[in-house]
């Protein structure tokens, strides 16, 4: 667990100027989790405390339909910010559920608790603003590429995901379906 924390370390202090001192503070806030493959971090409905950092696993984020339909939001792989975020942070329900796909080892946190620090608002807008950076980029491509397209980006963006998922989620990462991701694929590799 500690290479987590020295990962953590480290994105921290690309943020802000972060002297080790003033560091374990900080890392005090961030607690160890493990969250076994299915289990939740946070349940649709739900108004989430915490948010988490992945040091290993695969989590994912979803959207469940009324008539149960899955709807894949998103995924966190190691060494990256998972949860849901502005709920946290003002305190409504979740809109989204987010599950250990893998079991995980995560670092959890409770945004609020941060607040003391001085760096704080630069760390959640620094981390905000990527947030809805990766969101505009989702969006435009869901509204402008072609399956073929968004799929195309998705292995240059993510490879590490196209060899931990099922092509089902995939499929329904990018809005696809899964039939024609299928002949998609085949095309590619043809």
């Amino acid at each position: 667990m500690e290479a987590c924390y020295q990962q953590l370390y480290r994105i921290f202090s690309q943020i802000v100027d972060l002297p080790p001192a003033d560091w374990e503070p900080i890392r005090s806030i961030f607690q160890p989790k493990s969250l076994p493959k299915g289990q939740y971090l946070v349940r649709q409905g739900e108004v989430p405390q915490t948010q988490a950092f992945v040091c290993s696993g695969l989590v994912r984020l979803y959207y469940l339909r009324e008539d149960g339909k899955e709807i894949n939001r998103g995924f966190a792989i190691e060494h990256t910010f998972c949860g849901a975020i502005s709920h946290c942070l003002l305190q409504t329900p979740s809109s989204f559920n987010v599950q250990a796909y893998e079991d995980s080892q995560l670092l959890v946190f409770r945004p609020q608790a941060l607040q003391t620090h001085p760096s704080y608002w630069e760390v959640i807008a620094k981390f905000l603003l990527e947030h809805v950076a990766m969101k505009d980029r989702k969006e435009a491509q869901l509204l402008l590429d072609s399956p073929e397209e968004r799929y195309q980006k998705f292995l240059e963006d993510k490879p590490i995901l196209s060899n931990r998922l099922p092509e089902h989620l995939i499929a329904g990462y990018l809005n696809i379906d899964p039939a024609t991701l299928s002949r998609i694929k085949k095309r590619l590799s043809g």
